[in-house]
């Protein structure tokens, strides 16, 4: 149906009314977040109600935020639309320290930097494995973190050090 919607007529007034309803519904400090948008990319007639006709008449206080593994055309999105790709949203040495420490992973500097240049930045994975210390404890995580060569390989002996409960270092 989103590749061929055949006619549109009346979703424009369907899209409206369901922005009224979220607008009267939500609290003004919420936020709407719709995921995997990039499905729309292809569905240009669809990607374009749901812009002009939803999110442009959402009303400014409530964050809209749309997930996508492809950028979408410029064109199609409201116009007070900020894009940002996932290298925005890694996380940078500073940060992973702050996580390490929330975490109580005292591990050496160069193993965080190796952790985080695995994990590519990415906040959450890098918190599931900083997490993990408490479980495996330091010495096995700093040993499996050094060793890795790359994010599957770290997380496949992170899995398979949690069953056995093992606690080193």
């Amino acid at each position: 149906m989103k590749l061929n919607p055949g006619t549109t007529d009346g979703w424009s007034a369907l899209y409206t009314l369901l922005a009224q309803e979220l607008a009267d519904g939500l609290p003004t400090a919420s936020a709407i977040v719709l995921e995997n948008v990039h499905h729309l990319a292809t569905a240009q007639a669809t990607l374009g109600l749901l812009s002009s006709h939803l999110l442009a008449k959402l009303p400014n206080p409530l964050s809209q935020i749309l997930t996508t593994y492809q950028e979408l055309p410029s064109y199609r999105l409201p116009l007070h639309a900020h894009y940002y790709s996932g290298k925005d949203l890694r996380i940078d040495f500073q940060a992973c320290l702050t996580l390490a420490e929330a975490y109580q992973a005292d591990l050496p500097k160069e193993c965080l930097q190796k952790a985080l240049q695995l994990v590519e930045g990415r906040g959450v994975t890098l918190a599931g494995v900083l997490g993990s210390c408490q479980e495996l404890g330091l010495g096995f995580m700093q040993g499996i973190i050094l060793r890795s060569k790359n994010v599957n390989q770290l997380l496949t002996l992170v899995a398979r050090g949690r069953p056995c409960g093992v606690q080193w270092g």
